[in-house]
C-alpha cells in the first residue's frame, strides 16, 4: 500500500471513529492522523547516521555552477538517461563540492549524473550508451569504496525528500562542530572532498555519504567558469 493509501485509510478511520465512539476518541485518533502525515513528509522525523561504506563503482556526470537549490531539471535529465537506455542497475547521483555557507552561490560546484556498482556492467557497457555520454557532456569516472558517514532516508514525494535533505545537511552542520562526534566517528576532515546523495527512485529512498577516505578520488568536477 502506497502512502497516498494509507493517508486516505487512516482518514477514513478517523471519520469512523468520530461517527461511532464519539468526540474525545475522535479527537484522540485525529491526532494520531496529523502525527502519521508528518512523519510521513518527515517533519516529526530525525535522520540518523551511522558508519558506512560508499561503494566503488562507475558514474558518469556532468559538472553544475549555481545554487544547489535549483538543479531539479539536471537531476530529471539523469532520470531520463536512464530510462532511456534501460540501465536497471543505474541509480542517480549528485556530488557536491562547496559549502554555500562560505562559497558565493553562483560558484557553488556540484556534478550529478548516474552511477551504478555493477562490476559486470562496467566491464560490457553499451557503446550506443558511451557514445551518447560523450557525445553529451558527461564524464566517466570510476569510484572508489570509501568509509563513510552515511545516512538513508525514505520519501514519498518531492517535498518529503527536500526535507530529509535540509534535515541532513543541518544534522551534519551541528555534529561536524562536535569533536566528540568527530572523535566517536574517526573524522578527518582533510579527506572530506564531497558529499554524495544516491537515489533509488524505485524505493524512494536517498541515501547521503561523507567520504571519509580517498577524498581527491571524489573530486570529479572538470568544468572551467
Amino acid at each position: 500500500m502506497n502512502v497516498y493509501a494509507k493517508i486516505l485509510l487512516l482518514i477514513f478511520i478517523n471519520l469512523l471513529c468520530y461517527a461511532f465512539t464519539g468526540f474525545w476518541i475522535g479527537l484522540f485518533a485525529s491526532c494520531i492522523l496529523i502525527y502519521k502525515i508528518l512523519s510521513y513528509f518527515g517533519i516529526t522525523r530525525t535522520p540518523n547516521i551511522f558508519i558506512g561504506h560508499f561503494e566503488e563503482g562507475l558514474s558518469f556526470t556532468k559538472d553544475y555552477y549555481g545554487s544547489y537549490k535549483k538543479h531539479k531539471k539536471e537531476f530529471m535529465e539523469a532520470c531520463q538517461l536512464i530510462q532511456k537506455f534501460k540501465l536497471k542497475d543505474f541509480l542517480v547521483i549528485a556530488l557536491y563540492y562547496d559549502s554555500p555557507d562560505s562559497v558565493e552561490e553562483k560558484k557553488l560546484r556540484c556534478s550529478i549524473g548516474i552511477y551504478t556498482k555493477n562490476i559486470n556492467f562496467v566491464e560490457n557497457i553499451p557503446k550506443e550508451f558511451e557514445k551518447y555520454c560523450e557525445e553529451n557532456g558527461y564524464n566517466k569516472n570510476e569510484l572508489p569504496s570509501s568509509r563513510s558517514l552515511y545516512c538513508n532516508w525514505k520519501y514519498f514525494n518531492f517535498l518529503s525528500m527536500i526535507i530529509g535533505v535540509i534535515k541532513f545537511y543541518k544534522l551534519m552542520e551541528k555534529n561536524m562542530k562536535d569533536d566528540n562526534f568527530k572523535e566517536t566517528f574517526r573524522v578527518d576532515e582533510s579527506q572530506i572532498k564531497a558529499s554524495i546523495e544516491v537515489y533509488e527512485m524505485d524505493h524512494s529512498s536517498v541515501s547521503f555519504y561523507l567520504p571519509l577516505a580517498n577524498g581527491d578520488k571524489f573530486m570529479l568536477f572538470k568544468k572551467e567558469k
